[in-house]
């Protein structure tokens, strides 16, 4: 009796890790969607595009649009056009979730971290280019 209460509960153990990963693995592509978006409409300097996905209260008072384009034209001119992204880690953090990215520029791979808020708005956003 006391092993099949012991298997009963591995089993619930079991689906509930299993169930958690499906939706973290949805929560995860999401935000790979909205990350995707953001570096595209960056890398374009285009302000208007980005502008929704910005969190005002963490970064709205401080990223203008003028800083927008000028942190777009900055990375374009130092790691080409924007290829492609795929997620490396996603972590929760204080207030949000922040989720690691390997990007591949034309001239340069590059490591992109951004943090997210609990409403999925971008609260800061790290590139550091990636040594090959």
């Amino acid at each position: 009796m006391k092993n099949v209460a012991i298997k009963s509960a591995l089993v619930v153990l079991l689906l509930t890790v299993a169930a958690s990963n499906v939706f973290a693995s949805a929560d995860t592509k999401s935000l790979e969607q909205k990350s995707e978006k953001f570096a595209v409409a960056l890398l374009a300097c285009n302000y208007k595009a980005a502008e929704e996905l910005i969190s005002e209260s963490a970064m709205g008072s401080t990223l203008t649009e003028e800083k927008f384009v000028a942190l777009g034209h900055g990375l374009t001119e130092a790691l080409g056009q924007f290829r492609s992204l795929s997620t490396v880690s996603s972590e929760s953090v204080e207030g949000g979730t922040k989720v690691t990215y390997l990007c591949t520029f034309e001239y340069t791979k590059a490591r992109m971290i951004v943090t997210y808020t609990a409403s999925d708005k971008v609260s800061n956003i790290v590139v550091k280019p990636v040594s090959e």
